[in-house]
Order: structure tokens, then C-alpha cells, then sequence
């Protein structure tokens, strides 16, 4: 599922009472397994009505219906939810710093101009600075 950002906001703000802004930094959610378990009951509908009855999934009121009832239970998964670090994007920069110092270190005495090692480990500028302000602050 995916919503615009804007909606999410003003829905989190609607249903569960909180500003649901994505974060800065990349993080994890994981849904409580009773908050999981309502989209997980939804999407089983749905799929089950759209081979069994098509005819009722076609109205746009149940369509409409449908869709509201899964975006409030996603919002609940969000809202409820428990935060985490983004283990994976903290493992890729480590070892985007690693491949830097490498690169750097590989040639100590010559000026360093940053796209110039980005570009031998295969990195953007770009994704390099935030790896090193994620490492370095």
C-alpha cells in the first residue's frame, strides 16, 4: 500500500491521533502481530471476494469501503508499531566507509577530491556524504 505523504500525515492525525511524517533517518517498524493481523484479514477478503464475487468488489462503495478499512489498519500498524535503526541501510554505510578509507588510504599522498573516490567504490557523492555524516555526524 502507499499513500502520499501529505494523506498520511492528516490520516495518522485522523485515526490514530499522531503525525505519521516519514523520519529523517532510515528506520524500521514492526507492526505488533494484533495490529498485523487486521490487513492481513483484509487482504484475505479482498483476494477471496475477487474470485469468489467479483461482482460485489467492482462497486465503488465496496471498493471505497475496502480501501478505507486498509488504510486505517495500516495507519494502526504505524501508530502502534515499534521503531527501530534500519540495520541494512547502517550496514551499507559501514561499508561504504570502509571502501572509502580504503581508497583514501591507497593513495595518501595525493590530493583528495571526494567524486574521485565515490566514483572507484562505485558510489554516488551524493550517498557517500550521508554515509560519512551517518558514521562521522
Amino acid at each position: 500500500m502507499s499513500l502520499p505523504v501529505e494523506d498520511m500525515v492528516s490520516i495518522g492525525a485522523a485515526i490514530a491521533g499522531c503525525g505519521l511524517t516519514p523520519p529523517k533517518d532510515a528506520l524500521t517498524l514492526t507492526p505488533s502481530p494484533s495490529a498485523m493481523a487486521k490487513p492481513q484479514r483484509l487482504h484475505a477478503a479482498a483476494g477471496q471476494l475477487a474470485e469468489d464475487a467479483p461482482e460485489i468488489i467492482i462497486h465503488p462503495e465496496a471498493a471505497w469501503s475496502l480501501e478505507q478499512a486498509l488504510i486505517e489498519a495500516m495507519v494502526r500498524c504505524l501508530a502502534e508499531g515499534e521503531l527501530g535503526e534500519d540495520r541494512s541501510a547502517l550496514r551499507y554505510h559501514v561499508l561504504i566507509m570502509h571502501r572509502f578509507r580504503r581508497a583514501v588510504e591507497e593513495n595518501p599522498d595525493q590530493p583528495l577530491y571526494i567524486p574521485e573516490p565515490c566514483k572507484s567504490i562505485g558510489c554516488r557523492t551524493g550517498r557517500c556524504g550521508h554515509a560519512a555524516r551517518s558514521s562521522w555526524g
